[in-house]
């Protein structure tokens, strides 16, 4: 269990870094958007934070 939370937050890290760097703090706030939209299970945050990250991600 520990592991799988310490490989989940690796990979949280490396996303984020790459979102980063790739499009800037933008990405990095509409990502964990998404995130804290699916672990409140809230699909208006969720879908909303999810169109704008691809729009943002088309758009770089």
């Amino acid at each position: 269990m520990v592991f799988l939370q310490l490989a989940g937050t690796a990979v949280q890290f490396l996303v984020t870094e790459l979102i980063q760097s790739e499009i800037g703090f933008p990405g990095v706030l509409l990502l964990s958007l998404a995130a804290i939209g699916i672990r409140t299970r809230n699909t208006a945050l969720t879908s909303s934070a999810a169109v704008f990250f691809v729009l943002l991600m088309t758009q770089a």
